[in-house]
C-alpha cells in the first residue's frame, strides 16, 4: 500500500505516513491521530483502509476503518481486560479461519472468533510473550 501506519505509545497517538515516492521505503509524515485509549502497541494490518491495534494497558483491541483515508473510524474489538488485570496488551495475528490471536504479556494467549467472542485461551506461557 501506499500508507504506513506507527503506534507511538507514549504519546497516544496512531502516527501515518505516506510512500512519497515510487520506492518502497520513501514515506513522509501525513498526520496523526490520537487514541481513545492509552499505550497503542501492536498492529495487525487487513487492508489499506482496516487495520487493528492493541492497548497495552487495557488488554484490548480496537479496529480502525476509513473511506477516505483521513477519517478514521475507531471501534472496540477485543476486551480483555476481564482475563487479565495485568497490563500488556501486545500483539495480535489473524489466521486463515479469521481467528484471532491476541498475545497478553502476562497472561497467555487469547483465541477470539470473527466477532471478537472468546473461544480458548493457552497459558503455559504466561510473561514475556509477545
Amino acid at each position: 500500500g501506499q500508507m504506513l501506519v506507527v503506534a507511538s505509545p507514549d504519546n497516544n497517538n496512531l502516527v501515518f505516513f505516506n510512500r512519497s515516492s515510487t520506492s518502497a521505503s520513501q514515506y513522509s509524515f501525513a498526520y496523526s491521530r490520537a487514541t481513545s485509549y492509552l499505550a497503542p502497541h501492536g498492529l495487525w494490518p487487513v487492508s489499506d483502509s482496516f487495520f487493528y491495534a492493541t492497548s497495552w494497558t487495557r488488554n484490548s483491541v480496537y479496529a480502525y476503518s476509513t473511506t477516505n483515508y483521513v477519517t478514521w473510524t475507531e471501534s472496540l474489538f477485543i476486551n480483555a481486560t476481564a482475563t487479565s488485570t495485568v497490563t500488556g496488551g501486545s500483539h495480535l495475528t489473524i489466521d486463515e479461519c479469521q481467528r484471532s490471536w491476541f498475545s497478553l504479556y502476562s497472561n497467555g494467549l487469547l483465541i477470539y472468533d470473527d466477532r471478537g467472542s472468546l473461544i480458548g485461551n493457552f497459558s503455559r506461557i504466561t510473561s514475556g510473550l509477545f
